[in-house]
């Protein structure tokens, strides 16, 4: 993994690792430690800890709570496919599971103020957004029309996510007591990425500005690109002074 900024772009080295989430405080992030992983751990920037083995576990962080205590993982359980669980950093314990449905459940996303958590599930056979409760009962909002990677907006007024013909698409949400009351689906913007972008792990959009601004992963080509040259019987060429036979 490689820690960028402003002033040193890819020269920080954080750890070995995948799928990386900042901690809320920004001093340390939690990644898998491997794309084929069986644990889960911590790093500090300026390495004033030791790397923190958080989870002996297959799977992969999705978010941190605004709080600090939660870490939201997605994994394989058997039966029931991708779960999605979260870790109390703050008191210890096993995984709690949060979302289990008979499908795929993934890329867990916790609202600001933590009473919620998005999240994306092939459940009805394609996958889509869904919004629940994090804690306590209640039932699940389905979201899209189709998609996936939700996003909360900062203030928590706005969820984003990746539609399935590949444009970022915004949904208001209105807190109501101990309920939301969520619109209709408006799309922003198209994304320039393939079908690989539309998959379980990969996050390829991130709001940013209260949803003025989006930081986006986009493939581009490298103009320095030049055809490999093999030369060959290069001994003989060599002794006569020739280049060889260029393929």
């Amino acid at each position: 993994m490689w820690l960028v900024t402003p002033e040193r772009k890819n020269e920080a080295l954080v750890g070995e690792g995948s799928w990386p989430v900042f901690s809320r405080d920004g001093l340390s992030i939690a990644a898998a430690d491997s794309e084929v992983t069986t644990r889960i751990q911590r790093f500090w920037f300026d390495r004033s800890h030791p790397v923190q083995t958080l989870l002996e576990k297959i799977a992969w962080p999705t978010d941190w709570s605004s709080d600090g205590r939660w870490l939201v993982v997605q994994h394989p359980e058997g039966a029931t496919q991708f779960d999605i669980s979260v870790l109390d950093l703050r008191n210890g314990g096993p995984l709690r599971a949060i979302v289990q449905t008979r499908g795929n459940d993934w890329q867990g996303r916790l609202s600001p103020n933590q009473k919620w958590i998005a999240y994306a599930s092939d459940v009805s056979g394609r996958a889509e957004v869904y919004i629940r409760p994090f804690e306590g009962p209640g039932e699940s909002m389905l979201v899209s029309s189709g998609g996936n990677q939700p996003q909360w907006r900062e203030d928590g007024r706005e969820l984003f996510y990746l539609s399935e013909d590949r444009s970022v698409m915004a949904v208001s949400v209105e807190p109501r007591g101990d309920r939301l009351d969520v619109g209709l689906p408006e799309p922003l913007f198209s994304l320039p990425i393939g079908p690989q972008g539309n998959g379980q792990f990969v996050s390829v959009f991130v709001p940013i500005a209260r949803g003025s601004k989006f930081l986006v992963a986009r493939r581009v080509d490298d103009d320095r690109r030049r055809d490999i040259v093999v030369l060959v019987n290069w001994p003989d060429a060599i002794a006569r002074g020739g280049r060889g036979n260029e393929r």
